[in-house]
């Protein structure tokens, strides 16, 4: 009878220790304490792998939902190590248009993710994004017009390409006529 109420009693302390565990790592998974609450289910399903017989009732109902979250939890971090190892690629990369064809599959996985703790990969995408964007446009009229010569120089440019074209039409023609 003494057996049968230490098992009782440690199968209640087991249980009540899993609710309070799977609580914690729920909480850590809110606050994107990632590997922490990977931890913290990975000991708490561990407790009642020990145990079989503590599975019961609102125990049993917890596993199934702890269970399920710590699959998330794993594809979650196995995605940030993925999109870490993409955003370092895209960093390094020089080429611009490259650099956003990396970061294009990048973003999209962040959207599918949520963004839901992965605020850090999102804004260091979004800053390669747009530092690659800003590289591949046309800059600005105002910038345009500081690369242009001054007049008095451009009009002198101009006028020796139309002279040389002038030339290079007329060389044509004679060449034309002498056939």
């Amino acid at each position: 009878l003494h057996a049968l109420r230490a098992t009782i009693t440690r199968r209640a302390a087991d249980q009540n220790w899993f609710l309070k565990a799977s609580s914690d790592a729920r909480s850590k998974r809110k606050s994107c304490d990632l590997d922490a609450a990977r931890e913290r289910w990975s000991q708490a399903l561990a407790a009642l792998d020990a145990d079989p017989g503590a599975r019961c009732g609102r125990v049993a109902e917890e596993e199934g939902r702890a269970k399920a979250d710590f699959a998330e939890l794993t594809r979650k971090i196995a995605w940030r190590e993925v999109l870490g190892k993409s955003l370092a690629k895209a960093e390094a990369e020089t080429a611009p248009e490259r650099r956003l064809d990396i970061l294009r599959p990048v973003t999209s996985r962040l959207g599918a993710l949520n963004a839901d703790c992965f605020s850090a990969e999102t804004k260091r995408a979004s800053v390669l994004a747009a530092a690659a964007s800003k590289a591949l446009t046309a800059p600005a009229d105002n910038d345009l017009s500081r690369r242009l010569p001054a007049d008095d120089a451009l009009a002198s440019v101009v006028a020796d390409v139309r002279a040389e074209r002038a030339r290079s039409l007329e060389a044509a023609g004679a060449s034309e006529k002498a056939v």
